[in-house]
């Protein structure tokens, strides 16, 4: 039987606060970058802007990829 040590313990509670602190900023960056995909579908001048009329990707696809383009530099420091 394994006998968890108060460093374990408080180890275990900090990587789960990392955790929970990533899944926070995760979740207000995609719903920031959702937010200026849904706004850039509704702009007539999209098309002219980035050169065509963009990618053919849902809304939800486009603000879950640059979420995760963007999600690295927010920990560089």
């Amino acid at each position: 039987m394994r006998s968890d040590t108060m460093s374990d313990v408080s180890s275990r509670a900090i990587r789960q606060h990392q955790k929970n602190d990533l899944r926070i900023i995760y979740g207000v960056s995609f719903l920031l970058f959702l937010t200026a995909a849904i706004v850039l579908r509704v702009m007539p001048w999209r098309w002219r802007l980035f050169g065509g009329r963009g990618n053919d990707r849902s809304v939800f696809e486009e603000a879950r990829a640059t979420t995760n383009r963007i999600m690295p530099f927010v920990f560089m420091a």
